[in-house]
């Protein structure tokens, strides 16, 4: 099942999300309300920008409900990108609301968690990926080398309690969480859509996930 529903809060760059989906042979469908979510079989949770700002458009659209039940009960595989794999944490420091705390994971300062001027904040550019505790063949980095290069921007970075769920870090001053799988549940701090080869590999397996 190759078809996509990628949520459009309007603060993302979906498009360039739902072009590298349709590159690798999936079909992306733009989706913005409860009808059009309520059939999906697969989700793509795309996110730049603020975390109170898109908390607040999730209940603005009234899309909590119907991703809760998606993620908790249906159990369809859902892919967090960017700020949308912080939306899946518990909350954010950078603002006030809670998360969809679909995993137990806190977002924190990047600044504060490096506390090193030698790395900038935020973290913009390229950086290389080492995979980890994935060796299940469904997972996203299947016929992806590691090391492995992805493309970052963010100031922020979910840290998870549970280390089992970490599938990929990066070292920025320190070694950082920016991958995880929890059962149907899959997020990325990098964008895979601006990362080439591997970050449309990325977008490729999780297409042909059963």
């Amino acid at each position: 099942m190759n078809e996509i529903a990628v949520v459009d809060l309007g603060i993302s760059n979906v498009k360039s999300v739902s072009k590298a989906i349709q590159h690798v042979g999936g079909e992306a469908n733009l989706v913005d309300s409860c009808e059009s979510i309520k059939h999906a079989k697969k989700i793509i949770l795309p996110g730049v920008g603020a975390f109170d700002e898109a908390m607040s458009r999730l209940k603005k659209l009234d899309l909590i409900e119907i991703l809760n039940e998606k993620a908790l009960l249906q159990k369809v595989p859902i892919l967090g990108i960017c700020l949308g794999y912080q939306l899946m944490s518990n909350g954010s420091e950078e603002g006030n609301s809670s998360g969809l705390a679909w995993v137990d994971s806190e977002t924190v300062s990047l600044k504060k968690l490096i506390d090193n001027n030698t790395f900038k904040c935020p973290h913009m550019g390229w950086n290389s990926i080492d995979w980890i505790n994935s060796e299940e063949q469904e997972f996203l980095n299947k016929g992806i080398r590691t090391p492995s290069r992805f493309y970052f921007v963010h100031s922020y970075i979910p840290v998870f309690r549970d280390r089992s769920l970490v599938k990929g870090v990066t070292n920025y001053g320190k070694d950082l969480d920016v991958c995880f799988r929890a059962e149907n549940l899959f997020g990325t701090q990098f964008h895979p859509e601006k990362s080439h080869v591997y970050g449309l590999q990325l977008l490729k397996n999780f297409c042909e996930i059963i």
